[in-house]
């Protein structure tokens, strides 16, 4: 099967691979649904196009304002630490839309 897939079925016959692949794709689905829970909540709370704008440019500008943060500190510390941290803050972030969103 890996043959017929090419260069895809072979990266995929990897475990780690497969394991770095879906762990990414989970990640990356998870970010999408909350960017997404935070517009929603933003327009069933308020009904303003101004207050959506507000909640989208606080996500890009601390984004863009700690990438560079980040960097460094991937730089100085250990990585797995530094991605665990993110992951726990993330996990808060959510707790904190939930509890926000619940009547």
């Amino acid at each position: 099967m890996a043959k017929r897939l090419g260069g895809i079925g072979e990266a995929f016959s990897d475990r780690n691979f497969r394991i770095y692949s879906i762990g990414s794709v989970t990640s990356w689905i998870t970010y999408f649904v909350q960017t997404i829970t935070f517009s929603w909540v933003t327009w069933d709370a308020t009904h303003s196009t101004t207050w959506l704008a507000i909640v989208s440019a606080a996500t890009s500008v601390t984004t863009i304002l700690f990438l560079p943060l980040g960097g460094v500190l991937a730089d100085r510390h250990d990585r797995l630490r530094i991605l665990i941290g993110a992951y726990a803050l993330d996990c808060l972030k959510a707790a904190v839309l939930a509890g926000l969103a619940l009547p």
